[in-house]
């Protein structure tokens, strides 16, 4: 009898399991894609951008405004929005995306935090669909405490409420798939954006550090799947420079824009980039296999002429696709008049990378003289004169986290060396292969 019972509960295990991984990993329907565009200044050249992309992007989802608190109160900064750029791009009515910075309810909702929301909310939503008549959604971007979800939630409703013919739904942190009440919140507003792309900062050197860590993306959209409710998940373009203060706190954060006389080479500062060779493989993966209700991609932001800290609209476009890149770092060693040989470093792959962490040379049947390191690299070992057959050169990368990414087709000069004799050409030992993108389970 136990042994029968046993099998029972072991087949309904099994068949559990099973069922858990089909509602994973299923044939879905294709990704849609969408982008943010979250530039506050519009100008004929953001207006191009909007329409651009429209073969490729289901939908748009613009910043209309800002609500922050001010020493004086609350403050509303709205972005002038060129309407007639977005009727342009066509498709499904635009988003409207209200940001309501996390210090507005930091001690709660407050009778005149309600009202005063209540009414920008109104007007935000009467304006746009003056503009666009066919229809709008509203979209909340609150990066609400997770001890206050229950009166964020509270909010959603009453907002809802009140404009009952305007679908409404918000950007979600994955630290909010921890608490009970997030589920509740996510029944009633579905198709939220499940907001994955954070600033990493490090703990260590050899801490993982950037802007979406695919591990924790894979956990918290495997957790919202269990949530049986359709989402949305939101990926980085962009980039961000952090700079620290002399005791080595956070300064300031610059992801949106570089000031053109801000001396980066000069401050206490790291780079983190979005990774596209990484997030196109992440597309072709759900391409073939997902959770159900992962509805689509909402990627942040749009690529426009000039924004120097993101993506452009081929590279974008190239991902969305879900194409494989190849890495390939080329070295080689340039003749200069002084008797010395600088060296020059190229990105001949077909997608931004980081810089390589080594380089190696090596001269056939030279003798090595010296070297140094540029551009963040350093010769830490002299070379050794009284090595034989070959000349052997080194450079290693000091603070790999103060460099951005390096576009197609960049070259610079990284050292120099100097060496005698040499019957052969400099041979390219490191970096001499792409790195492969570590596999995905």
């Amino acid at each position: 009898m136990w042994r029968s019972s046993l099998l029972l509960l072991g087949l309904l295990v099994l068949f559990g399991a099973l069922m858990g991984w089909a509602t994973r990993l299923r044939a879905p329907t294709p990704l849609a894609h969408e982008a943010y565009v979250w530039q506050r200044s519009w100008n004929e050249t953001l207006a191009g951008a909007v329409t651009e992309p429209r073969a490729r992007l289901s939908g748009i989802l613009c910043l209309a405004a800002e609500i922050t608190a001010e020493p004086d109160g609350l403050q509303l900064r709205r972005v002038e929005v060129d309407h007639d750029a977005l009727r342009g791009f066509g498709g499904s009515g635009p988003v409207a995306v209200l940001r309501i910075f996390p210090s507005v309810a930091a001690g709660g909702w407050s009778p005149e935090t309600r009202t005063s929301c209540d009414d920008w909310i109104r007007k935000i939503i009467e304006e746009w669909s003056f503009e666009h008549p066919g229809g709008i959604e509203l979209q909340i971007d609150f990066d609400c405490p997770e001890s206050r979800l229950a009166e964020f939630h509270s909010q959603m409703v009453r907002w809802r409420t009140q404009h009952p013919g305007v679908p409404i739904t918000f950007t979600a942190l994955p630290t909010w798939l921890r608490q009970e009440r997030f589920a509740a919140l996510a029944r009633d507003f579905p198709d939220y954006v499940l907001q994955v792309h954070s600033l990493h900062l490090p703990q260590r050197l050899s801490a993982w550090v950037g802007l979406c860590d695919p591990e924790e993306m894979r956990e918290a959209i495997l957790a919202a799947a269990q949530l049986k409710v359709p989402f949305r998940v939101a990926l980085p373009t962009y980039s961000c420079l952090v700079v620290f203060n002399d005791v080595g706190a956070v300064a300031e954060v610059y992801g949106e824009d570089l000031p053109e006389s801000l001396p980066v080479g000069a401050l206490d500062a790291i780079a983190l980039d979005s990774d596209a060779p990484l997030l196109s493989s992440l597309v072709r993966e759900w391409n073939r296999s997902r959770p159900e209700l992962m509805r689509g991609i909402v990627w942040f932001r749009l690529p426009a002429p000039g924004d120097r800290l993101n993506w452009d609209w081929p590279l974008l476009s190239r991902v969305i696709s879900g194409e494989s890149f190849q890495q390939n770092w080329a070295l080689r060693a340039e003749a200069d008049p002084g008797g010395y040989h600088r060296i020059v470093l190229q990105n001949e792959g077909d997608a931004p990378y980081d810089l390589p962490m080594s380089l190696r040379l090596r001269v056939p049947g030279a003798r090595a003289i010296g070297s140094d390191g540029l551009s963040g690299y350093v010769s830490p070992v002299n070379p050794d004169p009284e090595a034989s057959q070959d000349a052997i050169f080194e450079w290693h990368l000091a603070e790999p986290l103060r460099h951005f990414q390096k576009p197609p087709g960049w070259s610079g000069v990284v050292g120099w060396c100097r060496w005698q004799g040499g019957a052969a050409p400099p041979v390219q030992e490191s970096p001499r292969v792409p790195n492969p993108l570590p596999p995905h389970p």
